[in-house]
């Protein structure tokens, strides 16, 4: 088993001389850098499987020119790019901000959690993604989790994870917890290898941040109501180290955000008004 690097990395696992590549990236040149690592260990690709369906993970996979494995919640979003933009976003963006568009990709075969892909188990870790997969490879003793969880620099930076249903992200974490205690090697896509100590500091660092967001948002709005963008950037410049954190950032976390009011209200926490012709959300007198 081979890590190519970069952000997000790129698992590659042998089978005799042929490999499967798993989440194959994006940016110039990617594609070509993963076939010459594979044509230097004289490899050639059996079949590209991806954790889920964002840009990011899945640009350069039609390029390697072999046959793409999906969940099949994330199929539709991979082979549709204003399906995909609208799913993280909710709507398409102006290509100045949207800088990670990828091309249409075909699915050639869906895949359900629990599964084995040559020799990889398939594990739900959804949250990020509601087909968010993490691959286990028992053999190995490691674990490639995607996106179910994040090194430290990049949540220092951003905030808080993308996360759709954060209390799915949660328990993903969760369920990954065991792993990391027995001493299984666990692999985010966006961070360092880690295991043992390490990897549970990892995990609880990035579910640290979704706690303390349900925390702060409460708090921001017993002092006044705020409007979702608002309420983005406050809980964004607190968990961040940016006192000015980019428009892309500030919509993403806005997701996560929607994820946590929801809770909130459903609690009967937090509640929506309409201030001066704006959505806003306030405290309860619970809350």
């Amino acid at each position: 088993m081979f890590l190519f690097p970069g952000s997000p990395s790129t698992l590659i696992k042998p089978l005799g001389s042929r490999a499967v590549v798993v989440d194959p990236g994006y940016g110039e040149g990617r594609c070509h850098a993963i076939k010459k690592a594979l044509d230097d260990m004289g490899l050639r690709v059996e079949a590209v499987i991806l954790t889920h369906g964002h840009p990011d993970h899945i640009a350069e996979a039609g390029c390697l020119e072999a046959p793409i494995y999906a969940h099949r919640y994330e199929a539709s979003i991979i082979e549709n790019s204003l399906l995909r933009e609208t799913v993280v976003y909710g709507a398409r963006l102006p290509s100045s901000i949207y800088h990670l568009q990828a091309r249409d990709l075909e699915v050639s075969e869906t895949y359900r959690w629990g599964e084995k892909l040559y020799g990889l188990e398939t594990i739900a870790l959804p949250g990020h993604s509601p087909g968010h997969t993490g691959l286990l490879d028992r053999e190995a003793r490691t674990i490639y989790a995607g996106d179910a969880f994040f090194g430290d620099r990049l949540m220092d930076r951003v905030g808080l994870p993308f996360a759709p249903s954060h209390l799915e992200f949660l328990e993903s974490i969760e369920k990954l917890r065991p792993y990391a205690e027995e001493g299984y090697r666990l692999v985010p896509s966006h961070g360092p290898i880690v295991d043992g100590r390490r990897a549970v500091r990892l995990l609880d660092h990035t579910a640290g941040k979704v706690r303390e967001a349900e925390r702060l948002v409460p708090e921001l709005l017993a002092s006044e109501p705020l409007s979702l963008p608002r309420l983005s950037f406050e809980v964004t410049r607190r968990l961040s180290n940016s006192d000015s954190p980019d428009p892309e950032l500030l919509m993403l976390n806005e997701v996560t955000l929607k994820s946590v009011l929801a809770r909130l209200v459903n609690e009967g926490i937090v509640e929506p008004v309409v201030v001066g012709g704006e959505l806003r959300w306030r405290a309860t007198a619970r809350g």
